[in-house]
């Protein structure tokens, strides 16, 4: 008998893919393949202790360099990305071309030359996922606008904020929303004792903008409240001099990353959740926040203010007296506090992993007719 597979669509995906200690890192492209039973290739840049995979899906991880970008490029950290993202695309060659994939979905445009590769040489349909600050590049960038319509079939992405910019350079027909999800078995209210606690759940980079946050809780000592900062990253050092310098030392507390018990249990105790970012596409870690009950002060960075126009607050983006007053708002007001927390929690459900599935698995078939 045939296998039903032979008649599928065969995927290469290129992202990063989630871990048990980063489950968020990936998470969407994770997700779409985890929903659609295609024969998937996942390319993915080496991780200890990567999530679980169907046996439909062959999960290759590669070696690479990859440092992260810094709000202003430096020319040695873009040297050594250029030249691990190199070495990505030769280790590719072989397991792509064995493959031979129908489609090829980058959620990075960093992953263009690969995609270069699929379109030229193994005539695979390109998609391309837009996910947040990388559309802040591109846009600066005429030689990507020029590029990315000539070689992607299709373009999602996962906020409605980044329509009017995409528009103003592709296709419109090609451009699809596909917004992000939240597992509602893993996010939700633990009926746990809520402290006087405020958190936030990101890496610590510039995009997240907790330069901000920390400046806006220097004008809240006097609520008894403690800041709650989750992730880790490059700007670990500066800010931990940034907390020291504004005497918050005690009042602000940045344990790393969390796994998934540990984080759920965090947002399960505490009262608010901040998002102070700069750049956003579309905040899973917002969502998450909302389903598992907490009220929220946002700014408008991205999709933000659409996500939780009904569970908080939303302010201008890199504008510390106003996060401050809309902590100090919810923190002073508890009948607000409570009627943004069960609105929050009622809005989550709205966002499903299955609905964007959907939408990515009929934009595939209408590729490949």
């Amino acid at each position: 008998m045939k296998d039903p597979a032979e008649n599928m669509l065969k995927i290469c995906r290129i992202a990063s893919f989630p871990s048990i200690d980063s489950q968020g890192v990936g998470l969407p492209g994770y997700q779409l393949c985890k929903a659609m039973e295609n024969p998937t290739l996942f390319l993915t840049r080496k991780t200890a202790d990567p999530l679980p995979v169907g046996d439909h899906i062959d999960l290759r991880m590669i070696d690479y360099s990859s440092p992260a970008f810094s709000e202003r490029l430096n020319a040695g950290v873009a040297l050594k990305k250029i030249f691990g993202l190199l070495k990505f695309l030769l280790v590719s060659i072989n397991p792509m071309t064995r493959f031979h994939p129908d489609i090829l979905h980058i959620h990075s445009p960093l992953y263009l030359l690969h995609a270069a590769w699929a379109r030229f040489i193994l005539r695979s349909k390109i998609c391309m996922t837009f996910h947040g600050s990388d559309l802040l590049r591109i846009k600066k960038n005429p030689f990507l606008k020029w590029v990315l319509p000539r070689l992607v079939d299709l373009f999602f992405h996962v906020s409605l904020s980044m329509r009017a910019d995409l528009q103003s350079f592709l296709p419109h027909s090609r451009i699809i929303y596909t917004p992000n999800g939240v597992d509602l078995d893993k996010f939700r209210d633990l009926g746990l004792s809520r402290k006087k606690q405020v958190v936030a759940v990101g890496n610590l980079r510039w995009q997240k903008g907790y330069k901000y946050l920390i400046d806006a809780f220097s004008t809240l000592t006097d609520t008894q409240y403690d800041l709650v900062i989750a992730g880790e990253g490059p700007l670990r050092d500066e800010l931990e001099n940034q907390i020291e310098e504004a005497g918050l030392t005690g009042k602000v507390r940045m344990p790393g990353r969390l796994d998934h018990d540990q984080l759920v249990k965090l947002l399960g105790e505490s009262s608010i959740y901040v998002m102070s970012s700069v750049s956003e596409g579309f905040p899973k870690a917002l969502l998450e926040a909302m389903a598992c009950g907490l009220p929220v002060v946002t700014t408008d960075a991205g999709c933000c203010q659409e996500v939780a126009v009904d569970a908080g607050i939303c302010v201008d983006c890199s504008d510390s007296e106003a996060l401050a007053a809309a902590l100090r708002m919810i923190i002073e007001d508890q009948g607000l506090r409570h009627s943004l927390a069960s609105r929050a929690a009622a809005s989550a459900p709205m966002y499903s992993w299955d609905v964007s599935c959907d939408i990515v698995s009929s934009a595939y078939d209408s590729l490949c007719v």
